[in-house]
C-alpha cells in the first residue's frame, strides 16, 4: 500500500537510472563551460587581462561549486593567487631545473635554465634543442627535471616535476616484471 500523498512506483523503470542520467548531463553541461571560458581567457589573455582573469575566476567557482575536478595542465595555466593567465614571457617568468637525487637548487647555477619577462630571447643555450619557437625556447625535456613558474604580477611560484617518457616507460616495464 502506498503512504498517503505519494503516487506509487512504476515497476521496471529504474529511478536510479534517471537520476545518474540527469546528473552526468549537468556535469557534462559544467565541463563544457569550464573549457569555454579557459579558451576565452587564454583568446583575451594578452589584450585584456582583467577580463581574463575573470573569466579564470568564474571557471574555478564552477569547478569548486559543481566538484569539477581540473585536470593538472588546465591548472598550471593560470596563477592561484590573482587568477592571471601564464603567459611565458609576457607576464611569468619560467624556470627549468636539474637536480640530482638529495641536491638542491644553487641559484645561477650551470643547471638552471630561465626565460624572464623582459627578453625571453635572452636565454641561456644550455638545454635548448633547436633554439627558440615562435613562444620562447625549446626546452630538451630529457636535460631538466623540474619546472617552476613564478607569475610577475603576484609573484607566486609554482613548482612541478617533469615526467621523462624514459622513465615512464622504465615504470611501466618495473610494474610489469613485478606482475
Amino acid at each position: 500500500m502506498a503512504k498517503r500523498g505519494k503516487a506509487p512506483r512504476p515497476t521496471g523503470d529504474d529511478p536510479g537510472r534517471h537520476e545518474a542520467a540527469k546528473a552526468a548531463y549537468a556535469s557534462n553541461i559544467h565541463v563544457k563551460r569550464a573549457w569555454f571560458l579557459l579558451d576565452a581567457a587564454e583568446l583575451m589573455g594578452v589584450a585584456y587581462p582583467n577580463v581574463s582573469r575573470g573569466y579564470i575566476r568564474e571557471l574555478r567557482e564552477i569547478a569548486q561549486k559543481h566538484v569539477i575536478r581540473l585536470h593538472p595542465s588546465f591548472k598550471r595555466v593560470f596563477c592561484r593567487g590573482c587568477n592571471t593567465l601564464l603567459l611565458p614571457g609576457k607576464n611569468a617568468v619560467v624556470r627549468a631545473e636539474c637536480h640530482g637525487e638529495g641536491r638542491r637548487r644553487v641559484p645561477g647555477s650551470a643547471g638552471e635554465l630561465e626565460y624572464t619577462c623582459a627578453s625571453p630571447s635572452a636565454a641561456p643555450s644550455a638545454g635548448l634543442r633547436g633554439g627558440e619557437s615562435q613562444n620562447g625556447p625549446v626546452l630538451d625535456e630529457g636535460a631538466y627535471n623540474w619546472l617552476s613558474v613564478t607569475c610577475c604580477v603576484c609573484t607566486r611560484t609554482r613548482r612541478t616535476r617533469l615526467q621523462h617518457p624514459e622513465s615512464l616507460h622504465l615504470q611501466n616495464s618495473a610494474e610489469e616484471e613485478a606482475n
